[in-house]
């Protein structure tokens, strides 16, 4: 899960970085996703520690 947790952040930081060359004094939220609602909601609640793999 921390590699999960790493590349989600790599990409906020990247995406981040392209809205702050692209000039934009005003940055938006909720850019990102995991992948869907359904992990989203899976990361929210903390779920995963209920999941064996």
């Amino acid at each position: 899960m921390k590699d999960l947790l790493n590349i989600g952040y790599k990409i906020r930081k990247k995406n981040l970085k392209i809205q702050e060359y692209a000039g934009l004094d005003l940055i938006p939220c909720n850019d990102f996703s995991f992948y869907d609602h359904v992990l989203d909601i899976f990361f929210y609640w903390n779920l995963f520690q209920n999941i064996i793999l």
